[in-house]
């Protein structure tokens, strides 16, 4: 984002959906402004929980369900991150209406890093793991339609895991407690999984991700039609 000039030090973010906090965490070390919202109690607490551990300066929390965060363009960049919500007409509309300057949505390639999420999923869920794959063309061909010019980027992360089995533990439950699943059936599921990975009390997993960068200014004089709207 800071190689694309997308934000300056001092702008003000909003990360929606922001999970436990790591691109807010990023956002803040280059100084910027950012207000992280999340509607998962556990998420939001992993994220609190960090920033007084560590004593980290310019990250306002808020719990909420991003449906019903004020719509004013009172951020200069309004960022989702893998948060399918936001991917839909209504979605970009919404995404719009927290934004004075720009935009910007990060999206995967379809297929996760690790196999933990996937395995698990198989297990409690009653529905296979959506791909997302398709997301990102939806996505490019809605603004385009709307008369953005929206711009992409693609790029390729190592990524290295190194957590301790209890935090994965307590990380994937909060996770699957967004979809509605709870209880002894999920932690034994989770249990079961991350047993085959762990070594000595820890997880260690290295891959590559291959993110999507998509960004685009809005258009107050062209709202995105959505359905609310039609």
């Amino acid at each position: 984002m800071a190689d694309q000039y997308l934000c300056m030090p001092g702008d003000s973010v909003l990360d929606v959906g922001c999970g436990p906090g790591a691109l807010s965490f990023a956002l803040a070390e280059r100084k910027l402004t950012v207000t992280a919202i999340d509607n998962s109690a556990g998420m939001i607490q992993r994220l609190v929980d960090k920033i007084r551990l560590e004593n980290i300066t310019g990250i306002r929390v808020r719990r909420t369900d991003w449906r019903e965060f004020p719509s004013k363009p009172s951020h200069d960049l309004a960022i989702a991150c893998f948060f399918p919500d936001a991917f839909s007409p209504d979605g970009l509309h919404r995404m719009e209406s927290f934004a004075a300057k720009r935009c910007l949505m990060v999206f995967g390639d379809g297929k996760d890093i690790f196999p933990l999420r996937q395995r698990i999923w198989e297990k409690v869920m009653d529905i296979s793991l959506p791909a997302g794959s398709e997301n990102l063309m939806c996505a490019v061909n809605y603004l385009t339609a709307a008369g953005r010019c929206p711009k992409t980027a693609a790029l390729s992360i190592p990524v290295h895991m190194d957590v301790d089995v209890a935090s994965a533990e307590m990380f994937y439950r909060e996770y699957f407690a967004i979809f509605g699943r709870s209880g002894p059936h999920l932690n034994a599921a989770v249990a079961d999984v991350l047993a085959d990975y762990a070594d000595q009390g820890r997880i260690r997993m290295q891959g590559i991700s291959k993110p999507t960068i998509l960004w685009w200014e809005p258009r107050a004089d062209r709202p995105i039609p959505c359905e609310a709207e039609s």
